[in-house]
């Protein structure tokens, strides 16, 4: 069954937090905007070219460009995967530090093995 596009919280039980949404329901709604399990790969490989590029920069002392390149490679591919995969808008663009927050947990949680459970909280499979 195609899906029609989807604006921000379209997605079933992903209703779009309100502005002043405390970190919780915020959280649930993020995971829920990243279900599948393509779209988190793609996050962690776009959250990983933010991390190659802050450690690039560091060990060649370049005042931060590769890192600046970086990060907008790892845009690109999060605002793609969004677009072409998930039919949803990124986050980022209506609360831009609780998105980033979350991208960063959801990429730690995924590191230690833990993003299964937040993944169950939300009721995504």
């Amino acid at each position: 069954m195609k899906r029609a596009a989807l604006k921000e919280g379209d997605r079933v039980g992903a209703a779009a937090p309100a502005k002043d949404a405390d970190f919780e329901q915020f959280w649930l709604f993020y995971l829920r905007v990243h279900s599948k399990p393509v779209t988190r790969r793609l996050h962690f490989i776009a959250i990983s070219f933010v991390f190659i590029g802050l450690a690039a920069s560091l060990l060649f002392g370049d005042h931060g460009l590769i890192l600046i390149v970086c990060a907008i490679v790892a845009a690109i591919i999060a605002g793609a995967t969004h677009r072409l995969v998930e039919h949803t808008h990124p986050a980022v663009f209506t609360h831009p530090l609780l998105a980033l927050l979350c991208g960063f947990l959801m990429y730690f949680l995924w590191l230690g093995g833990r993003l299964k459970i937040e993944l169950d909280k939300a009721g995504v499979e």
